[in-house]
């Protein structure tokens, strides 16, 4: 114990990366994009230079990347002194922990200091592992006493220990390499060989691998076995990426393994590895047969201890990829043509049922060598490799490789096989970018075809899905010269896949428009209806006007040195453009006929369809938005119209979410436009049907199908509600007509209608009050509104930035206005419905009917979604009353505590009178959900139709679930937040390093981080003596003999004891006493209440 805690006082004291704070308020994926910058980048040209200056110091890097997060918020954060201090903080209390022994203490600091950890890698001269005592462990694991399997049959550690150990291998001291083999070797028999075999792959470091290397591959030769092969082969990837260097690695020379006949291994051990290769695909050329299937029945009769998922397509590409080398001149490819080149592979690749059966394995292999290749491709073209030249790939080996890749993979584009597909257009992907000479023309003489193909619907969506991974080379000129022209060609034939028919084929096609549309502008580029020839060089307007020495392109622009070819290329990709109108009014016009063949909406989502309706169009609202995102001022114009005059000549009951999510589309690109088009029209609609008795008809369950007559009345309130859900500072100039619209809603009786009408507030509230990027365009504002950039903004197309600070983020921060508006929806609007709610808990029970349910649940549903739409409008100021539950273990001085890094909050200062307004409005809403608790409660015991009280019970339950936990942002939106930023990183990331990526990532990353800081209000929050007894109130309806309100309570309960400092200790103890009292009662106790008890129990407990 002395020796642990001895090495952990170590830990902390060398660990004072300020850094890792402003990381931590982040995600641990975003880091990876700057972290690991290598220190020759010259970020202030955005590019990868080479540059003579003085390698950084590990502070300047720290306060550089620092620096790139603080500088993209809209607020200033937290000094570099500041941020140590909290850290040195951290720090200084896990030392004292550490050393008074204090454990659970120390646990909870060093949960603290974890979130703040980044991922940067350790060298391995900063740390070594011991592994003699993780090996004790795992040797107990792997061959564990009978007892403890049977005290417990699903152990398992020993996966764990093992993935442990993989990770620590290369911080395992060489020096001990004969000692791990004295260790392992004599514990390989029979039975043990194929797990002993994986701990040693597991545990052998990669440094000094000449001291073992030799021994695995004669090892290999005497066992056959599917599982040891699995082993070896992955050892030998790590190896390969490891020691491509050669003696130039981060070993040293006598740790590098050096090359020899092929990468570091030798013809025989090639030979070996390639047999093996062959075998694992099944490949009918030049492979031994039955090898492998024979080795995985050999496994059944001694099977591994350890459940480890294969790899080995991506271990034998590593292999592969990082074998390659110059070694002969460039022997002509075969195939020029994209045909297989020998006799056998014509025959073998002759029938489908044959290329079918192959798809999977190949193409999943042919996938990772493409990924693989690309990957080596770009490390070493940084100046940090240290590969030796001689060793390097080289333009030609790129290009044959391309060429060897190019058959199997556009002879699968069209395969049956959805998943093979799949593997197909991932390889494309990356080769497409590698050659896109070689491949692209091919690739587009098939897709043409294929598009115009109507009687084989499978070869369409298979072009289209292809079409859709390669957007790069179809849209940056860097990537290929040749593609912008084809971009609305393509486009337009791809229109008949919008189909309701046809669902794979709809989400391909929107999948397409995405990526293709999404880093590019909409519009013509013969702004002025002349269309240069092809001998014309640009303007000397745009020359000198426009903001381009951001591209090489521009810069070339601006020398003069444009070739005869890219001036063809930019005459016809003009042309081109010109098309871009009629498309999207095509494109809107078979949208709106996707709309009215939708099947109805119901359940109690109010979905359309199944689940395959629902996908189809998610993905056409993605779609969407990037079209919207990205229009032109004059498209923009003529598409608003185009809508408008839908909205206003339609009302159709099976698609009003669908076209809400199409407004919405475009009030988050143009939001005053917008709602100035919108809002008169729905407006005074949506008051006539109110008149006329749209709505009237009282329901509170989500369950009750909408009347037909009341389809206008949702239709239009869908089309403002989306028209008004962004746009901040511009609602502002339609404040008179939107409180009169939210008066004249709470006429809405209707669950359907009332729901809409609170979701209508929420969307108001969080607009004006929330602190949210406005736009994501491929350019910097200023850029986008030049009209230069109108004429050329074809350049620009898929830009990339490599320097965060080059990105200017355009934030909506609340304004005074803002803010006043938002209050006086308050005052105006949730007041009186607190005050009916005020007046309704006085009912006495027994007069309490279906009218008052109606009532009770409509207006509680109105006041919660107003404060769920303004949880980012206070801060939350020092609670006091609260039970602090201390017990024993508390220790002053070293009990957690936590410094909130400063955020957006509208009304961050207690001493402003708005702020006190706001707080004494939320504290009246506080008491009125503790009365209204009381309020059911009598109900209930009064057995007035309490059963029909249910609905009012669960809406009492949200809004406590509101009251308590809808402070800042919520853990959802973080995690939806994140899971977009990845999938908008990953959509455009070719290699591990890369480190250059469109606008709207760097803005997806600063969005995650400015709420990713706000998350941090939310977490050991303190509790007030209202929170208590809310918390209490939760605890008996947990209880309660509905199941939907016990589960829906016990939901709500469980999520604020995580969140409140100690709240499980004080909710705890009364679950116990409350479980002993009906234990108490033999017979006679409440089933109903057991079972909310025995639900929330164990819960709890989990929490000690």
């Amino acid at each position: 114990m002395d020796a642990l805690v001895d090495s952990l006082l170590q830990q902390f004291q060398d660990s004072s990366s300020t850094a890792s704070i402003v990381v931590s308020m982040a995600d641990d994926n975003i880091d990876d994009m700057d972290l690991e910058l290598e220190d020759e980048l010259d970020l202030s040209s955005g590019g990868a230079t080479t540059t003579t200056r003085q390698p950084e110091t590990d502070e300047e890097k720290q306060l550089r990347i620092m620096d790139g997060y603080i500088s993209a918020l809209p607020f200033p954060a937290e000094s570099p002194e500041d941020m140590r201090e909290e850290l040195n903080r951290i720090v200084s209390k896990m030392l004292i922990a550490a050393e008074g022994r204090h454990w659970d203490h120390l646990l909870a600091w060093t949960g603290a200091f974890n979130s703040l950890g980044s991922k940067r890698k350790l060298e391995l001269h900063e740390l070594t592992l011991p592994w003699a005592r993780l090996w004790k462990f795992l040797e107990l694991e792997m061959w564990p006493k009978k007892r403890m399997v049977m005290s417990n049959m699903s152990r398992n550690l020993h996966n764990v220990l093992l993935h442990l150990a993989e990770a620590c291998c290369d911080y395992f001291a060489p020096s001990e390499i004969p000692n791990m083999l004295d260790t392992f070797l004599p514990l390989i028999t029979k039975e043990t060989a194929s797990s002993m075999f994986t701990v040693l792959a597991a545990f052998l470091p990669a440094s000094h691998a000449h001291t073992y290397l030799p021994f695995m591959f004669k090892s290999w030769e005497a066992f056959h076995s599917y599982k040891i092969e699995d082993s070896m082969i992955s050892q030998f990837a790590a190896l390969s990426v490891a020691h491509v260097a050669g003696t130039a690695s981060e070993y040293g020379p006598e740790g590098s393994l050096p090359w020899k006949d092929v990468g570091i291994y030798s013809e025989t051990e090639w030979d070996m590895i390639m047999r093996t290769c062959l075998a694992s695909l099944s490949v009918p050329v030049g492979s031994s047969k039955g090898g492998s299937a024979t080795a995985v029945h050999a496994d059944r009769s001694n099977p591994s201890v350890f459940k480890k998922s294969g790899q080995r397509h991506a271990w034998l590409a590593q292999i592969i990829i990082y074998s390659m080398s110059v070694d002969g001149p460039v022997r002509p490819p075969v195939g020029e043509d994209g045909k297989p080149g020998s006799s056998t592979e014509k025959s073998f690749l002759a029938g489908s049922k044959a290329l079918d059966s192959l798809d999977r394995r190949l193409l999943t292999f042919v996938h990772r060598l493409a990924a693989e290749f690309s990957t080596r491709w770009n490390d070493e073209l940084l100046p940090s490799c240290k590969t030796p030249l001689p060793q390097r790939i080289t333009v030609d080996i790129k290009r044959s490789f391309v060429q060897v890749l190019r058959t199997p993979v556009l002879l699968s584009m069209f395969a049956k096989d959805p998943i093979a597909t799949s593997y197909a257009q991932a390889a494309l992907k990356h080769l497409s970018i590698l050659e896109p000479d070689l491949i692209m023309p091919q690739l587009l003489e098939r897709a043409f075809s294929g598009l115009e193909t109507v009687n084989e619907t499978h070869r369409t969506t298979a072009a289209i899905g292809a079409l859709a991974a390669v957007p790069s080379a179809l849209t940056i000129r860097s990537v290929w010269l040749k593609g912008q022209k084809h971009l609305v060609s393509l486009l337009e034939m791809c229109l008949p896949g919008i189909d309701i028919n046809d669902a794979i084929k709809t989400i391909s096609t929107s999948l397409f428009i995405t990526t293709a549309l999404q880093f590019i502008k909409i519009g013509d580029l013969n702004v002025e209806g002349v269309v240069p020839l092809a001998h014309d060089a640009p303007g000397e307007d745009v020359v000198m006007k426009l903001e381009g020495a951001e591209t090489p392109m521009m810069e070339r622009i601006k020398k003069r040195q444009m070739s005869e070819e890219e001036l063809e290329e930019d005459s016809l990709v003009k042309h081109s453009t010109a098309g871009f109108a009629d498309w999207v009014v095509s494109f809107f016009r078979r949208v709106f006929a996707l709309y009215e063949n939708l099947p109805e909406e119901g359940g109690k989502s109010g979905k359309t369809g199944g689940k395959t309706e629902e996908t189809v169009l998610k993905s056409l609202n993605a779609a969407l938005d990037v079209v919207c995102a990205n229009l032109s001022d004059k498209l923009f114009t003529l598409v608003l119209n185009l809508v408008y005059e839908y909205c206003t000549t339609n009302a159709r009951s099976n698609s009003v979410r669908s076209i809400g999510n199409l407004v919405n589309s475009m009030a988050r690109t143009r939001p005053k436009e917008t709602i100035s088009k919108f809002l008169p029209f729905t407006k005074h609609q949506i008051e006539i049907e109110l008149a006329a008795g749209a709505s009237s008809v009282r329901t509170t369950s989500n369950t009750a199908a909408a009347l037909p007559s009341d389809t206008t009345f949702h239709w239009n309130l869908a089309v403002i509600r989306a028209a008004l859900a962004y746009g901040g500072a511009d609602l502002v100039e339609f404040k008179d007509d939107m409180l009169s619209l939210m008066t004249t809603l709470r006429k809405a009786k209707n669950e359907r209608g009332y729901s809409g009408f609170g979701r209508l507030v929420n969307r108001t509230l969080a607009t004006l009050t929330g602190t949210y990027p406005l736009e994501q365009r491929i350019v910097n504002p200023r850029q986008w509104k030049d009209p230069y950039f109108e004429r050329s903004h074809h350049y620009s197309w898929g830009k990339q930035f490599s320097n965060p600070k080059d990105v200017e983020v355009q934030w909506h921060v609340p304004s005074a206005k803002e803010v006043e508006f938002a209050i006086e929806i308050f005052q105006k609007i949730i007041t009186p419905a607190i005050v009916d709610l005020e007046a309704l808990i006085k009912v006495p029970p027994t007069s309490r009917d279906g009218v008052w349910r109606n009532d009770f649940c409509r207006m509680m549903y109105l006041v919660r979604s107003a404060w769920s739409g303004a949880s980012c409008l206070l801060i939350e100021g020092e609670k006091t009353g609260g039970d602090l539950c201390i017990d024993e273990n508390y220790i002053a001085g070293i009990t957690p505590s936590f410094k909130r890094p400063r955020a957006a909050f509208a009304l961050p200062d207690p001493a402003d009178p708005r702020y006190q307004t706001v707080k004494a409005l939320k504290d009246r809403f506080g008491n009125l959900l503790h009365r209204s608790f009381l309020a059911l409660t009598q109900e209930a015991e009064a057995k007035s139709e309490a059963a029909d009280a249910v609905d009012a019970s669960i809406q009492l339950v949200r809004a406590l679930d509101i009251y308590l936990l809808d402070y800042g942002v919520s853990r959802d939106t973080i995690v939806a937040l994140k899971r977009q930023f990845t999938m908008a990183r990953d959509s455009v990331k070719t290699h591990p390093k890369q480190r250059s990526f469109p606008r709207m990532v760097w803005i997806k990353r600063a969005a995650l981080y400015g709420y990713s800081r706000m998350y941090q209000h939310t977490n050991y929050r303190d509790r007030s003596a209202l929170d208590d007894q809310l918390l209490i109130d939760l605890v008996e309806l947990s209880l309660s003999p509905y199941t939907r309100v016990r589960k829906h309570a016990q939901s709500a309960l469980l999520a604020a004891s995580a969140y409140y400092r100690r709240a499980w200790r004080f909710v705890l103890p009364r679950i116990i006493e409350e479980l002993k009292r009906e234990t108490s009662k033999g017979k006679d106790a409440d089933p109903d209440r057991q079972k909310g008890m025995f639900s929330l129990t164990p819960s709890f407990s989990n929490e000690f």
